[in-house]
């Protein structure tokens, strides 16, 4: 399907859309396998604007939606659901500007309704889309991508999200489908208003059901980020490096840290620029946490650390210190880590 143009409300900016509508898809490919959705506009759609569903006897396979213009959704922008697998997000250009909510600019997870597991919804890629809220009529994305239960080694790259609620967020709803193996890298955020959690929010599903695989290389963070940049809880050694982070928790909320770390075990931090925070570069908020690696990070000065009782930090030296640093009766040396 490629270069048509679907308007659905274009007469009213969506208010004509209902509070809740199930209804309403602009493009929708069911069990379809090796396909493309290129270089369309698809515009004020209720619901979902382009979405892939899949089953378990018919998976969506090798379907690319690239270089498409979506400008107001009420529900999803684009959604990878079900059963899709091998899948391709890029290039597009998605704008949430519908008088009613919008909620995910792009959605990648599985529907019990449908069959989708853990494992099943895997091997897809998000990559070098503009996602933005409208200046104009006040539509607010709730999330920029959104990774759910039954995601498998998800990529989620080179995109540029901003002035949603929520920047990239990795959350599980039902714990046995946790997803794994999700990979943040080399997006960039802006404008992020929530200041509840982060800009970049992974979260797993409790101490039984933690996130496994999870990485977060190299994003950019860049103007006002109101709450947290990277928000990780639940997570079996996370790696968080290389991140460039200005302005962290700049709204008198919950979270005014550049990372906020909670029940995660042996997380790794390191290479990361904080320049510019609320309270801390780093809080390390309960004793859930267990052996952190925390080494060569960057601060203005001194890095601000705030540490829960109990939390035995392994190292911790940023760039601008020298010798030895102790910390929590703990000494440490700057230590190189590869990534």
């Amino acid at each position: 399907m490629n270069q048509l143009s679907l308007d659905g409300n274009s007469s009213d900016g969506g208010a004509a859309c209902p509070a809740t509508d199930t209804n309403g898809d602009g493009v929708q490919l069911t069990y379809v396998q090796t396909g493309s959705v290129n270089k369309n506009a698809v515009n004020n759609i209720c619901f979902q604007s382009i979405v892939t569903y899949g089953a378990p006897s018919a998976p969506v396979r090798s379907i690319s939606i690239t270089q498409n213009t979506i400008g107001g959704f009420g529900e999803i922008g684009v959604g990878l659901e079900g059963i899709t697998q091998q899948s391709f997000v890029g290039q597009n250009v998605i704008r949430g500007n519908l008088a009613t909510a919008n909620t995910e600019a792009v959605a990648v997870y599985s529907l019990s309704a449908i069959g989708g597991t853990g494992t099943d919804n895997q091997d897809n890629e998000v990559a070098s889309n503009v996602i933005a809220s409208s200046a104009t009529t006040g539509g607010k994305v709730a999330y920029g991508v959104l990774v759910e239960d039954g995601a498998l080694r998800t990529n989620v790259h080179d995109n540029t999200i901003t002035g949603s609620a929520n920047g990239l967020q990795v959350i599980t709803i039902t714990n046995a489908d946790v997803a794994q193996s999700v990979h943040l890298h080399d997006n960039t955020l802006a404008g992020i208003t929530d200041t509840t959690s982060g800009a970049i929010r992974a979260s797993g599903g409790g101490s039984s059901y933690p996130l496994t695989g999870l990485e977060i290389v190299n994003n950019k963070f860049q103007g006002s980020i109101a709450g947290a940049g990277i928000f990780v809880t639940y997570a079996t050694a996370p790696k968080i490096a290389l991140n460039k982070m200005q302005g962290c928790g700049t709204a008198a909320g919950t979270r005014q840290e550049c990372i906020f770390i909670d029940a995660d075990t042996t997380p790794s931090i390191v290479g990361n620029d904080m320049l510019g925070y609320g309270n801390y570069a780093v809080n390390f908020n309960s004793s859930a946490v267990t052996s952190p690696v925390l080494g060569m990070n960057n601060c203005a000065g001194e890095c601000s650390l705030t540490i829960a009782s109990g939390v035995a930090v392994d190292y911790n030296v940023d760039s601008n210190a020298t010798g030895a640093v102790t910390l929590g009766g703990i000494t440490a040396n700057l230590i190189n880590v590869d990534y």
